[in-house]
């Protein structure tokens, strides 16, 4: 029987919907550049928020600490907060107490603010001759009740206004653990490299905390609350040492960073490292005489020496912080030991057998035998002047 002739509307319908013979393979991904766009911009907002959530300037940023209370434009709904009054924390009158004693090691107390580094750069500074004559020359009462401070590293004096309640708070303070104060030179100081390095923010940096105080305060600017809160910015870098002196810093890893608990580095690979495979003490002693050398020489030139825990997860089972930096304040090379000093004021190295310090006095100060210092630490920085 012969098959009717199909219309020409039916023969277009059914060559349109009918699958071809062979479908075509789908060209790669990185032929279409647009399919790239929205991963690429999940993965870099992603990248900016971790930034934002690392750039913590004191603890009311840190929201491990203080969880929904970050965002601190909440608290414009709470009366407590509109009717709040703040009590200046200690005398505002002397700008220096006995300045050839309480420029100390013992007397640097970190506030609130997240600036270590820069607390541990002036702790050790403040542990020789050389430093506490620097730091005493740098900052001097108006008649107006200001105070100029110079830091002849940057070249540059700025204009401190005297120091509010709430600073008076949140500032680190000259105060030794038996709370014997030792003047206003400390914030003050603080206060000053906060000042600077506000004024000096690379544009990433702009945007990056732009967007954060828009989050976290319901203000649209780069600057922090306070001046001080600026210190911060220098967690990462050596411009506290610039700042002050000019100077930059030489840098010693240890052989825990470099070489980790099974000849394994923090995701790369050094020579030293590959030597610790064939022999592991043979190169601990390597870093051990280097960082002899170079703290002999340090400690007898009154250089800043600091020393900081980055990724170091030991050092917390002895007591000691992760991610925080310490002052060098001394060197003995006869029995290779090192006295570091808190910024903190108390957090001393603890033995695992008794949760003490080891020389039973909590105030932040303590020594360890390089070999140790080697397990705990993640770097070693020494002040560079050049030649």
């Amino acid at each position: 029987m012969q098959q009717e002739p199909r219309s020409l509307s039916d023969s277009l319908s059914s060559t349109l919907t009918s699958p071809p013979v062979e479908e075509s393979k789908k060209a790669p991904f990185w032929q279409h550049p647009k399919r790239l766009i929205k991963p690429g911009l999940v993965v870099l907002c992603l990248i900016f928020l971790s930034h934002m959530l690392h750039d913590v300037e004191y603890t009311g940023y840190d929201i491990s600490v203080r969880g929904w209370r970050v965002f601190m434009w909440l608290k414009q709904f709470s009366p407590e907060h509109k009717n709040k009054q703040y009590q200046y924390a200690y005398s505002q009158d002397a700008l220096f107490i006995e300045p050839e004693k309480r420029i100390s090691p013992a007397y640097i107390k970190q506030g609130a603010v997240y600036d270590c580094r820069f607390l541990a750069t002036v702790s050790s500074l403040s542990a020789s001759p050389r430093g506490r004559e620097l730091i005493f020359n740098s900052i001097k009462k108006n008649e107006d009740g200001t105070h100029l401070v110079t830091m002849d590293g940057i070249n540059k004096s700025y204009r401190i206004t005297p120091l509010t309640p709430l600073e008076s708070i949140l500032y680190a303070r000259s105060i030794s653990f038996d709370q014997k104060e030792g003047g206003i030179w400390l914030p003050l100081l603080e206060k000053a490299y906060g000042t600077w390095r506000n004024s000096n923010q690379a544009p990433y940096y702009v945007v990056l905390r732009t967007a954060k105080h828009l989050i976290f305060e319901g203000r649209f600017s780069p600057q922090t609350e306070l001046p001080g809160f600026g210190a911060s910015f220098g967690a990462a870098d050596n411009g506290a040492t610039e700042a002050l002196t000019g100077h930059g810093m030489k840098e010693y890893s240890t052989f825990h960073f470099d070489c980790g608990d099974f000849g394994l580095g923090k995701g790369y690979v050094t020579l030293r490292q590959m030597e610790s495979w064939l022999g592991r003490e043979a190169v601990r002693k390597k870093y051990i005489d280097e960082q002899d050398k170079a703290l002999t020489e340090a400690i007898r030139n009154q250089l800043i020496c600091i020393a900081t825990t980055e990724i170091s997860g030991n050092c917390q089972t002895y007591g000691l912080r992760s991610g925080h930096a310490y002052a060098v304040i001394g060197y003995d090379p006869k029995i290779r030991c090192i006295r570091l000093a808190d910024p903190y004021g108390a957090g001393d190295f603890k033995l695992l057998s008794t949760g003490q310090p080891i020389d039973k006095v909590d105030d932040g100060i303590f020594q360890l035998s390089l070999h140790d210092f080697n397990e705990l630490f993640s770097h070693l920085r020494i002040e560079e002047i050049p030649n």
